[in-house]
């Protein structure tokens, strides 16, 4: 624990929260403040009627309509490519946004990928690299990972190439590792989170990643991200983490809010504006579990 960074309160330039919790202009912001930050349960009856708008915003509706009937985006014979247009990169976002984990058009894209992409060795085809296996596993698990064995026969394997991991890709295998660990904790799960762990602390403390808030959270240069799942994790306190906390903090404008250096995503474009609250969000889930 870093002790000069445990008073986060101390630290901010005014009160975020009225400007979160401001669900008809962001019903997914205040659903993700209201679950991650002052820590209501998902079942909650606010939470369940921020989902209900979340599922028929303007964003969600836009990605469903530009969904393939079979269930892709784009381009059926590829998962990634092109970056940010096709399957994985809009049905991560749909995670990001909160959209309802039974969501039929989710789980329609989630079975697609399932049929066409995972070999039985749990190994998945259609990927350009490591990170982008690691965050479409963290999407699938979202939406039902923790119950189809297909899948999770995908996360073993995954688990398996932890070592040999960049930094970027550690930090989308350990956010998959760790959601899934609730739902079903191995042995290996619990080695792999600890290994990724350790290489994400390691490229933090010597400054190995460039970008300081991204939205959606696709990039694996993104410093504040790696936060993030480390927070989840009761790791972001770690003194290796402490250099890129203080930047975290420098950043901070006016009124306790803080602006993404990308925005990414072709055919939705979201909190752009130079106050983000996806990027303020993603500051208090690192700075409140120090």
């Amino acid at each position: 624990m870093i002790p000069t960074l445990t008073n986060w309160r101390s630290r901010l330039r005014g009160d975020p929260a009225a400007w979160l919790l401001d669900y008809a202009g962001n019903p997914s912001v205040y659903f993700w403040f209201q679950r991650d930050v002052v820590g209501r349960p998902e079942d909650a009856a606010a939470l369940v009627r921020a989902r209900e708008l979340i599922l028929f915003s303007a964003p969600v509706q836009a990605l469903f309509a530009a969904q393939n009937a079979s269930g892709y985006w784009d381009n059926p014979d590829a998962l990634d490519a092109p970056r940010y247009r096709t399957t994985l990169w809009q049905l991560a976002l749909l995670a990001e946004l909160g959209v309802p984990r039974n969501s039929r058009r989710a789980r329609a894209a989630c079975e697609f990928i399932l049929q066409n992409f995972l070999r039985d060795d749990g190994e998945l085809t259609g990927l350009t690299d490591e990170a982008a296996a690691g965050l479409l596993l963290r999407t699938l698990v979202y939406f039902n990972g923790h119950v189809d064995p297909r899948l999770l026969r995908a996360i073993d394997a995954l688990a398996t190439r932890v070592p040999a991991c960049t930094p970027g890709a550690a930090v989308f295998a350990v956010w998959t590792l760790a959601d899934l660990l609730n739902h079903r904790p191995t042995s290996k799960a619990l080695e792999a989170l600890a290994q990724g762990e350790e290489i994400i602390l390691d490229a933090l403390a010597r400054g190995a990643f460039s970008t300081f808030g991204a939205f959606p959270s696709f990039d694996e240069t993104d410093a504040l991200l790696a936060l993030r799942v480390l927070a989840q994790r009761s790791r972001a306190g770690d003194p290796r983490a402490g250099g890129v906390i203080e930047k975290i903090w420098e950043k901070q404008e006016e009124n306790a809010r803080w602006s993404l250096d990308k925005t990414l995503n072709e055919i939705v474009r979201l909190d752009a504006n130079d106050a983000s609250k996806w990027a303020t969000l993603n500051v208090l889930r690192v700075v409140t579990k120090l």
